[in-house]
């Protein structure tokens, strides 16, 4: 009897078909996986945000904005603008509606993602975290690409507290 060194042909697409099934089975989930870890990710960093520009504001004793920005690396108009990134920055001068002066510490700018991994949408333009660490209540809301995973929501508190909470993927459209 002769060794047997190799496989056979049949025995090697048995297991190319056996790998083409769980890939198939896989792959949707690691999508879904991925797309969920990207709304995590992105949520964390406005926290982050968030956390860094109250801390900020109570160490140095001054007003810290952190608003959605635009292309130009200013402040935006618009409350959907916090998709394409975010600034913190000390607003020196105190200009209303804030916006980037040359006289201001700009501390923080988050590019937004280019992905699509979420959206984020906000009831406000920029939050302002007085000296104090106090705030004007608001909400962001990160929004998935996908309707089957749910959206993240920050709350800012008029005490500046932040909390974090999760929707569920069937109210998630509405708040989108």
């Amino acid at each position: 009897m002769r060794n047997r060194n190799g496989f056979t042909l049949i025995e090697l697409i048995v297991v190319l078909a056996l790998a083409a099934i769980l890939a198939t089975v896989a792959v949707p989930g690691l999508s879904r996986l991925s797309a969920k870890e990207r709304v995590v990710a992105r949520t964390n960093s406005l926290l982050r945000a968030l956390q860094y520009a109250r801390g900020i504001a109570v160490r140095r004793g001054r007003r810290v904005i952190i608003c959605g920005r635009t292309e130009d690396g200013d402040c935006s108009d618009s409350t959907g603008a916090w998709s394409a990134g975010w600034l913190v920055f000390i607003n020196r001068d105190g200009s209303y509606p804030p916006h980037v002066d040359d006289g201001d510490d700009l501390l923080r700018v988050r590019k937004g993602g280019e992905d699509g991994a979420a959206t984020v949408f906000s009831n406000r333009r920029y939050f302002e975290f007085t000296a104090r660490g106090t705030a004007i209540n608001g909400t962001l809301t990160v929004c998935p690409p996908r309707d089957d995973i749910a959206a993240r929501a920050l709350v800012i508190s008029n005490v500046g507290r932040v909390r974090g909470t999760k929707r569920s993927p069937a109210r998630s459209r509405s708040d989108c």
